[in-house]
């Protein structure tokens, strides 16, 4: 049981276009597809097929109906003082089934507040909630997890 790899990390930009050609151009990163039921932008290692980075545009985040977060904003603009992360709105890290079991049933144990992402279910399993520095973090894992 174990984190696998930083997943990705998410950046809102009021400059969308010219952040994707500079990680094109300076890191050598790849735009490409869209993940299914992802809205965004992303942005791949050449070799990679996961994104590492998702870009937001400011005007798109704005529209985010954060409503449905149960507390935590899905994205941090708008936000309030107490849930903005700025530019890095989070970071996410992909986990096996097992160890997410366990991280939620930390996350229990020890009252830290997180809620769960809804809109990638059952294909991908979300958790969110926030370190001690108010950094965003996302754990995620594929599957069902009543499945395994």
């Amino acid at each position: 049981m174990s984190l696998i790899r930083i997943d990705h990390f998410a950046v809102i930009t009021h400059c969308l276009k010219e952040t994707i050609q500079f990680y094109q151009d300076v890191l050598g990163l790849i735009h490409g597809k869209n993940l299914e039921g992802g809205f965004g932008e992303f942005l791949y290692f050449p070799d990679g097929d996961y994104p590492v980075i998702h870009l937001l545009s400011t005007e798109k985040a704005k529209h985010v109906d954060n409503h449905k977060a149960s507390g935590f904003q899905v994205y941090g603009i708008p936000a309030d003082v107490s849930t903005n992360t700025g530019p890095v709105d989070h970071i996410a890290f992909k986990s096996d089934s097992e160890y997410f079991r366990q991280l939620v049933n930390n996350l229990n144990h020890k009252e830290i507040p997180h809620r769960f992402g809804k809109e990638l279910e059952p294909k991908i399993l979300q958790v969110w909630f926030f370190d001690p520095n108010k950094i965003k973090i996302e754990v995620t894992c594929n599957g069902d997890l009543s499945k395994s």
